[in-house]
Order: structure tokens, then sequence, then C-alpha cells
């Protein structure tokens, strides 16, 4: 199960790099050396293509080719596997079957009385 988080990072446009933490909160939430950057959207065009990773101290790390004078905000998806769930496809047994079963059930049954 992946949980996604976006965060923002202003540099100056003459800048090769900025960094900004990761939220503390997201990355316990997520398995240790799980987040990862799925994209990085400037909000202005620029020359090149930026990039952009989470460093081993769970900072994001964006390099962006320079861009004159000013500020180049960009948006940064990142995404990390959920503590505890790191096997894709879990086998669950027959009776935690009947209990999702039923858990899932309440919620129709609720909806049909509203």
């Amino acid at each position: 199960m992946l949980f996604f988080d976006v965060a923002e990072v202003t540099i100056p446009a003459t800048a090769a790099e900025g960094r900004v933490p990761v939220d503390p909160l997201f990355a316990e939430a997520c398995e240790p050396g799980s987040l990862c950057v799925l994209a990085a959207q400037p909000d202005v065009p620029l020359a090149g293509t930026p990039g952009a990773e989470v460093s081993d101290d769970n900072e994001v790390v964006v390099r962006c080719p320079p861009n004159g004078d000013g500020e180049v905000s960009l948006h940064i998806l990142l995404a990390g596997v959920r503590r505890g769930f790191t096997e894709r496809f879990p086998v669950f047994t027959e009776e935690q079957a009947r209990r999702n079963e039923a858990f899932w059930q309440q919620s129709v049954e609720v909806e049909a009385t509203v």
C-alpha cells in the first residue's frame, strides 16, 4: 500500500539545488528507505528538466537548471510504502476474509438506511 504526499520547494532561479525536509509524520508512516519522488513540476517553464530525489536523511533534494532571476517553485509528488505493508499481495486466512467482508457490509447497511 502506498502513501502519497505533496511538497513545495522554492529556490532562487540562479541556484542549482534546493532542499526541503520531508514531513516527519509522512516519513514515520512509511517504511524506512521507501520514500521516492514521482514527479517534480515547476511553476514556470524551465530551459531543462528538473530532477528531485529523497536523500538518506529524509530531505527532498531538487536539482534545477538556472532560470534567470527570481525564484522557481516546484511541486513535488512523494510516495512511500505504508509501514508494515511491505508484502504487495499478502495471503489472508478464511477467518480474516470473513471479518473483512462483515466490516464492509456495515457500510452497505448504513448506506441503505440513509
